[in-house]
């Protein structure tokens, strides 16, 4: 805590004075001799002898005041060294709530005095509100007051009591009230509980608005659902997950490197060849209209006698050229259409084998067997030419001489993992290029274990109903990257997997488990199951400060929704405020100040929209400083860390600030990067209040919590704030009452300010929100969306009611036979088995399509079922053919029609029943197919690989079962609905139509299902702020369409100047950074330079490359391979050298460190970045490197980060690795762009490709490319 927060920022030091206490009368005062001896002892009054418990010989520190005429201690600073706080007055501005305590009763007026918690004033409590409320000596009280109008020593006196000895005052309804509200209860068709508590929510009893709020209860049974589906999944996933597990020996290390040089060198292409001999350089040529040319130069003789030349000019232009020097002789010649040959490499006389040779716009690269040196003396067919050599940064498969595949790839001179030990020591990859090898041993720390699916969930598991376990860990759709040993509960005592390998079921591990401990994995719940309690509590027990969340989801028009918002328009302030950070004149101060305005106005909810660098953070801390000036009391949270650090970082700093705002962090210390703000922790503060004054640890948090202003936390920290977590019952993950709050929530806080609201959903917002009283939003949409939690997502798909795995299964089936063109006439018949319910599922679902000629497939699909829906003989609807097992066994020529059918598709009973009539032929079983009862069947079927359409089918060997791996539908509609989430601003119409067309094969065409996805989509992906802002569903009318606040965004009339501001200048980046974001981003609406930024030029020199622009393309002409791009690394690592020099020779001119960003938007890249930049800078941290404590100190404050956990942040130089050389992948995501490109201030370097970001489909990529010309265009065509 910062102790001069708690002294009202007064400075007080010259009234201080110090002595002890040399007596103490028995009815209770005292005095105090001074330690100066010009002053006279002073009187101590009974009320600060009994609040101290003050004995003679106490040392004290205290101030002077006047009582009757006489000097008196007026307060008391310490006793025996120890800080005794003081307080401030109450501000002319006073806040709404006070709390104290009774400290004594007149016995003759029988009127109260009460000493507040917060400030020194005393107030005056009357007889009649004592009695009302039964209050005594010693009662805390929480209270208003109002001016003392008939009392001469006192101010303030009570106006109202809320609470006393912290039970809160009931207000008796008036019996008119009471009676409308039992009338209202008479006739409702909503539960009687749930209408009493929105009638108290609502404060009154208006039908028509307690309605609407009963149906904004009702529109969250489906976040509450999706919450309870969301624990039940990770309940059974950690129940099905459980694994023990066995260590397998280590396997070898071996470094490769090629035995092989790659060079590149240019030869003179010639024009002609001729069979005509003795030609000469000069020789001069005639045509029959004297036209006259001449040879320039003349080439060598190939085998067959042709000699190569060029000539002055184009031979072609004319015909019948002779020689004059040879006696007019015809000159018989050929235009030359090969670039030269080169035959022969030799080498201090040595002919070296040329094992390739590739011709690439007039230059010639030869891959050269054994190593050759840079520099050293070659010979190209006789003749000396200019060469470079070409580095080999990576190589692919290789194999050994008995065809062993040894690796799938890597690095040359890097440690490889291989399972065994070369048979010959040469390897050669796939163009037969060789490579030495050299054993290095086994130098990998990590582990390999096996894992094996513990015997009881082995006995438990239905094959042909439940998922293996074993897909869960190692499916490519799932991202499993630790695993958890059961019983265990700290994020310590998780193991850290990687290397997944499904055919041996094994991992690799930094360090291996317990011996017999037990392996399993399932995501926390914690945060989830505190939003399924607080939206249980808002649906069942509202509170009046819960009004504006029901305003939110009531339902309605925006007519409708335009009058329930006005009820609580903002009114004006009645006194401008008293600024203290938004000082000065610069262009978008008063942008910023208006938003403060409007958000201290409001009653209910703000939305503050901030791009990139337009002073945000600065906005925030001004209206935390104004609110707690209001004597309000605030809760700040943000979906990171750095969101939050970066207004407490102001806070230490600016002693303006600190003097009033009384911060508390909660978190864990051990998170938080910054040593200051870890001694702004719950758990630090505690620490040092235990060690200084002697409390013990629970006196010290309910101290500091009660004392505290301003309380920060993430969105997930915040739960373990003792005031929310206390009101949860934890480590209950049933439905039941049991998993309910023991209390309601109340409202602990004024205000919930949220950074970065923009990556808060709705259900996260829902927790802190529950606690306070009004909202500000504060966020940019058009940055980075919520973390979409992949687990929830897919877990809330797969509960669609009505849709199990089996139906799940036919939409992917579908889904892939739409993709199958027409099979050719050598292909034969395949069949495929899937389970009985996802067969009738698939024909179902193919008869509705049928009847849009849109949605019918190229092939005919033959099924034999088992369903009696369609047993009526022979079904055949527009190439649907539908059998009976019956009916083929019935008749041999039905028997022979069906088997010659392309694709046919067969349940399981059927198939077990026809196994023995089948010919051999290619079988494909489906993951949840009983193959055990098909053994017949299994042993006849042949490898259906060859086929022309099915080849491609990614397939895995299960106890020698052909099982196809086909993805989970949840998964595959998960991602995609995500991506067009990210693509909503994108103008890529090709790639979100491919998505859409690929979403309409995946979901049935019956509405049921799409609507339960809409809905999940809600919840799952857009931003609490989006939602408000902007809307998340289109507008839709049809009353079948809830509208809401939440979901079409808020009425405009009741949004704009009114709720919603945004900043619209930004302080951070030099104009040509920000130009390219304001237009395209923002259509020049925001962005605009502050006059700050000519400011820091002057101020603040900065000469990196300052002859060039501040934004930059460096094109690098590598190639992305597995993920990652090596040539944009050792770009990278060039210019971080560079920097590192330049910094040395030009230090920040506030003795400050120049600060470096290395982001990508991919994980591999930013893996290896991180490898790269621990190499660099021999540090090994985790992804932040200071530079000034390296062994050769560089003023340089480094991190290497990922686009997506960068948002919030910046830097002086940013360099951005863009990864993607022959398409673009998730990089046509504006947000994340816009995130990307907006963290330099001073430098902004972009690595990439420039030509395939050029020619983008989407506009974003290639104008921001076309935005880099001339001088900001580097390497263009250069091979790094």
């Amino acid at each position: 805590m910062i102790l001069s927060a708690q002294k009202g920022g007064e400075n007080m030091s010259e009234d201080i004075k110090s002595g002890f206490v040399s007596f103490v009368h028995p009815k209770g005062y005292g005095f105090v001799e001074c330690d100066d001896d010009d002053v006279e002892d002073s009187f101590i009054p009974p009320n600060l002898i009994e609040k101290h418990d003050l004995s003679v010989n106490d040392q004290i520190k205290y101030i002077i005041g006047k009582s009757r005429g006489k000097d008196s201690v007026s307060e008391i600073i310490s006793i025996n060294n120890s800080v005794v706080i003081v307080k401030k007055k109450i501000p002319k501005d006073r806040p709404g709530k006070f709390s104290g305590e009774i400290r004594m009763i007149f016995s003759k007026s029988g009127q109260g005095v009460i000493e507040l918690d917060d400030y020194r004033d005393e107030i005056l409590c009357n007889q009649k509100i004592l009695k009302k409320h039964g209050i005594s000596i010693g009662d805390s009280l929480e209270f208003s007051i109002k001016d003392a109008k008939y009392s001469k020593k006192f101010d303030f006196e009570i106006s109202k009591v809320h609470s006393v000895n912290g039970e809160a005052i009931r207000e008796k309804v008036p019996s008119a009230i009471a009676k409308k509200i039992k009338n209202l209860l008479s006739y409702s068709p909503t539960k009687k509980l749930t209408k009493l508590f929105l009638s108290f929510t609502s404060g009154g009893d208006d039908k028509e608005l307690i309605e609407m709020y009963a149906g904004a209860q009702e529109s969250l049974k489906p976040f509450i659902e999706y919450a309870d589906n969301s624990i039940e999944a990770a309940k059974n996933q950690r129940n099905t997950l459980r694994f023990r597990w066995e260590e397998v020996k280590k396997p070898r290390n071996i470094v490769v490197r090629p035995n092989f040089t790659i060079l590149v060198t240019h030869v003179e292409a010639f024009q002609y060849t001729t069979s005509s001999k003795n030609l000469q350089v000069g020789e001069r040529l005639i045509t029959d209209n004297d036209e006259l040319n001449r040879i320039l130069k003349i080439g060598h003789v190939d085998e067959d006698g042709f000699t190569s030349f060029s000539t002055e000019r184009p031979l072609d232009d004319f015909e019948n050229w002779q020689r004059i020097q040879n006696g007019m002789e015809k000159l018989d010649y050929l235009t030359s259409t090969s670039t030269p040959v080169i035959t022969s490499v030799e080498k201090d006389s040595k002919p070296i084998t040329i094992l390739q040779q590739v011709h690439n716009n007039g230059e010639i690269v030869l891959t050269l067997d054994g190593e050759i040196l840079q520099n050293e003396k070659l010979l190209f067919d006789g003749a000396s030419l200019q060469y470079n050599i070409q580095d080999q940064d990576f190589f692919t498969q290789l194999k050994d001489k008995n065809g062993d595949i040894i690796c799938e790839s890597g690095q040359p001179n890097v440690a490889i993992e291989v399972k065994s030990l070369p048979s010959s020591p040469t390897l050669h990859d796939q163009s037969l290029f060789p490579y030495n090898w050299e054993n290095i041993g086994s130098s990998s720390k990590k582990h390999t274990i096996r894992l094996i699916l513990h015997e009881d969930v082995e006995k438990r598991l239905d094959p042909s109903n439940d998922d293996d376990p074993y897909d869960w860990i190692f499916s490519p759709n799932r991202e499993v990257y630790e695993l958890e040993i059961e019983g265990k509960k700290f994020v310590a005592d998780k193991v850290k997997i990687s290397n997944k390998k499904i055919n041996t079921k094994t991992v690799q591990v930094e360090e291996l488990p317990p011996e017999g401990s037990i392996l399993t994995s399932a995501p926390r719940t914690r945060l989830i199951r505190a939003q399924r309690d607080m939206l249980n509590e808002l649906m069942n027990h509202s509170l009046p400060h819960n009004e504006a969340l029901l305003k939110l989801l009531a339902p309605g028009d925006e007519k409708e929704r335009t009058k329930l918002w006005d009820k609580n328009s903002p009114n004006g302030l009645n006194n401008e405020p008293n600024w203290v950070v938004l000082t000065g004149n610069a262009k978008g101060t008063e942008t910023q100040k208006e938003m403060v305005r409007i958000a201290l106005e409001s009653s209910d909810i703000t939305v503050l929209q901030g791009p990139p660098g337009s002073g945000k953070s600065t906005t925030i801390l001004e209206l935390v400083y104004q609110s707690i000036l209001r004597g309000e009391n605030i809760l700040l949270c943000g979906s990171t860390q750095a969101s939050i650090d970066n207004v407490l970082g102001r806070i230490i700093d600016e002693p303006i600030l600190s003097s009033v705002i009384s911060p508390v962090r909660i978190g864990d210390p051990t998170n938080i990067y910054d040593e200051k703000i870890k001694q702004l922790t719950l758990a630090k503060q505690r620490t040092n209040w235990q060690n200084k004054f002697g409390l013990d640890a629970n006196e010290a948090k309910e101290f500091i919590l009660n004392s505290s202003n301003l309380t920060c936390g993430t969105m997930e920290s915040i739960l373990g704030h003792p005031w929310i977590k206390e009101a949860r019952v934890d480590g209950i993950e049933s439905r039941g009452t049991a998993s309910r709050v023991t209390k309601s929530p109340q409202p602990h806080w004024d205000v919930l300010i949220i950074d970065e609201s923009s990556k808060t959903t709705f259900n996260e917002f829902i927790v802190p929100a529950m606690f306070c009283k009004k909202f500000v939003l504060v966020g940019d949409i058009r940055q980075l969306p919520p973390f979409t939690q992949e687990t929830e997502f897919i877990a809330n798909l797969e509960s669609i009611n009505g849709f199990n795995k089996n139906k799940q299964r036919s939409m992917m089936l579908y889904s892939d036979l739409s993709k199958i063109k027409k099979l050719v006439a050598s292909d034969e018949s395949l069949m495929m088995v899937e389970h009985n319910e996802t067969v009738s599922g698939l024909i179902g679902e193919m008869l509705r399509r049928n009847r849009h000629s849109d949605s019918r497939l190229e092939n005919n699909i033959t099924f034999i079922s088992c369903d009696k829906t369609y047993d009526d003989s022979n079904l055949i609807d527009h190439g649907l053919q539908i059998y009976s097992p019956e009916k083929i066994l019935e008749s041999p020529y039905t028997a022979l029609k069906v088997l010659n059918n392309g694709i046919i598709i067969a349940d399981q009973t059927s198939a077990g029943i026809l196994q023995r009539m089948l010919p051999p032929m290619p079988v494909i079983f489906g993951p949840r197919v009983d193959t055990n009862s098909l053994e017949n069947l299994n042993r006849k079927a042949t490898d259906f690989r060859k086929h022309s359409k099915f080849g491609g089918y990614n397939l895995t060997n299960k106890n020698g079962k052909k099982i196809e791996e086909i993805a989970e539908w949840s998964s595959e509609v998960s991602w995609r609905l995500a991506r067009l989430s990210e693509l909503k601003i994108s103008d890529t119409h090709h790639t979100k139509q491919r998505y859409k067309k690929a979403l309409s094969k995946l979901i049935p065409i019956e509405g049921a299902v799409t609507e339960a996805i809409d809905q999940i989509q809600l919840i799952a992906l857009p931003s609490v702020m989006e939602c408000l802002q902007e809307g998340f569903r289109p507008l839709d009318d049809s009353p079948k369409k809830l509208q809401s606040t939440l979901t079409h965004g808020f009425p405009k009339a009741s949004f704009d100047e009114v709720r919603f501001k945004m900043l619209d200048y930004q302080h951070r980046m030099e104009p040509e950074i920000s130009v390219f974001p304001r237009d395209k981003f923002y259509q020049g609406k925001a962005l605009k330079d502050a006059d700050t930024i000519s400011v820091r030029k002057r101020s603040i020199p900065f000469t990196y490359r300052n002859d060039e622009p501040a934004a930059i393309w460096e094109n690098v002409n590598g190639r992305e391979q597995d993920g990652f791009n090596p040539g944009e690394i050792t770009a990278i690592e060039n210019e971080l050298q560079k920097i590192f020099e330049w910094a040395k020779d030009n230090p920040h001119p506030d003795g400050k460190s120049w600060t470096v960003a290395v982001l990508t938007p991919y994980g591999k890249q930013c893996f290896n970045l991180l490898q790269m930049v621990k190499q660099l800078t021999g540090q090994n941290n985790d992804f932040r490197f200071d530079l000034n404590g390296a062994k050769n100190p560089t003023p340089i404050e480094l991190v290497v980060s990922s686009t997506d956990k960068y948002q919030g942040q910046e830097a002086d130089i940013v360099l951005i690795s863009l990864v993607k050389t022959g398409s673009y992948g998730f990089l046509d995501s504006w947000n994340r762009m816009n995130v990307a490109i907006t963290r330099a201030k001073r430098k902004r370097i972009i690595f990439g490709k420039y030509a395939n970001f050029e020619r983008a489909e989407d506009s974003m990529l290639s104008d921001l490319a076309k935005s880099h010309t001339g001088k900001a265009l580097f390497g263009k065509g250069r091979e790094v």
